[in-house]
């Protein structure tokens, strides 16, 4: 059973990582004689088809409570085997060095060759200090080559979520067999929208300017089609800007590019545009859409439980969410502002684990505004008293908020 941990803009990762100073050490560099975390052993042989595994290491290290480590690897070469096949997507195992009570991330982005993995101790376990393996990837060779297994960052963290310095060295995989067939992708190409043939006589008439940047209004995925069901390309938080470029012909779809770079298609309403679509041009010929599934018509409530004394002296800020019977919601999502302002972090929104529990922990004296709940991908209203509904992180003791389904009115 996996816990979901989640890290805040004040630098705390699970209970103590540091996660803003993700590039605070330059990957690659670090005493000689202190912490390294590697790639172990630094280099393997494996055949097209077999499998071969390599540690996440860590070594020399003093008083470790939480890590985070983030690697690369070539994915027409290799793929990571999935360690647990009962949850969803691709994770790799952790090891046996800290004890794993949260995990904040394990995930594995087999297209783009990624993993992220980090996890972090509670206060019923003692720092670390030696040598071990954080976790453990098991490869399968795809083509054959030479893979870097790259470190981009890694983060290291005491109980008082001090960072420890620390160096890394990568490894690589040889995949012995043939080599991949490069293939060309075909570009798509879309037929030319007609255009009137401009008079040679008469001043011409200025296009309209065009505002280019809409603001997210409730969480969007941008589609490579103007088609729900089509592949999504990425997705844009609540709050986050995208610079508007065209839209789909003849529907409330607008193509953008994120700041992120990833250009698709995003459902209009969920969008704040003063823009006229109409006089956006037109990127696709128009096609038959499926809308976004319309938002459940359920309705919740915060049931604020207050500050229940903790070992703690982090700012946790936790609760559940339950559905009208009563039952946990494993998968709901919860979002929130830090200090009055929207938190632009991949932990925000919280997604509850399978006994319904969200959680961040924070900086103490942090405001924590709560300001989206999402079911099943899709934003659900709910209410507080007062509205907007803020706590303040304290040390301590974890502030608990629980979201409860209102009871259909009969």
């Amino acid at each position: 059973m996996k816990k979901q941990f989640h890290k805040s803009p004040r630098h705390w990762m699970g209970l103590v990582l540091l996660l803003a100073m993700l590039f605070a050490t330059p990957v690659g560099y670090g005493l000689a004689q202190g912490t390294m975390v590697t790639i172990d052993p630094a280099s393997k042989t494996v055949a097209v088809g077999a499998t071969t595994t390599v540690n996440i290491h860590i070594a020399n290290v003093t008083d470790l409570y939480g890590a985070e480590a983030h690697l690369t690897f070539n994915p027409t070469l290799l793929e990571v085997v999935d360690a647990d096949p009962n949850v969803d997507g691709v994770q790799i195992q952790a090891g046996t060095f800290l004890s794993p009570d949260f995990t904040a991330q394990n995930a594995v982005d087999q297209a783009i060759g990624k993993i992220d993995f980090a996890i972090a101790q509670t206060p019923d376990h003692d720092p670390v200090s030696g040598s071990g393996a954080l976790a453990t990837i098991t490869f399968r060779g795809k083509a054959g080559g030479s893979s870097a297994i790259s470190f981009v960052s890694v983060i290291l963290s005491d109980q008082d979520g001090q960072s420890i310095s620390t160096g890394t060295q990568d490894g690589s995989i040889t995949v012995s067999g043939p080599s991949p067939t490069p293939t060309n992708t075909p570009t798509p190409t879309y037929t030319q929208q007609p255009t009137d043939t401009p008079t040679a006589t008469g001043t011409p008439t200025a296009s309209p300017t065009l505002p280019g940047e809409a603001v997210c209004t409730q969480a969007a995925a941008i589609f490579a089609v103007p088609d729900a069901n089509s592949a999504k390309l990425g997705y844009v938080k609540v709050g986050e800007s995208v610079t508007v470029v065209g839209r789909a012909s003849g529907d409330n779809w607008l193509y953008i590019q994120s700041d992120a770079g990833v250009e698709g298609f995003v459902w209009q309403p969920y969008f704040n545009w003063p823009g006229d679509l109409e006089a956006l041009p037109t990127r696709l010929p128009t096609v038959t859409v499926t809308p976004p599934t319309p938002a459940p018509t359920k309705k919740f409530f915060i049931d604020y439980k207050g500050c229940q004394p903790h070992a703690s002296n982090l700012g946790s800020v936790k609760g559940q969410v339950f559905d009208a019977q009563g039952n946990v919601i494993p998968g709901a999502q919860v979002e929130i502002w830090i200090d009055g302002q929207y938190w632009d972090d991949p932990a925000n929104p919280a997604r509850a684990n399978v006994e319904g529990w969200y959680e961040w922990v924070l900086g103490t004296d942090q405001m924590v505004r709560f300001v989206g709940l999402y079911i099943d991908g899709q934003p659900v209203p709910f209410e507080s008293e007062p509205d907007p509904f803020e706590v303040v992180a304290k040390g301590g003791c974890f502030q608990r908020i629980d979201f409860r389904e209102m009871v259909p009115q009969q």
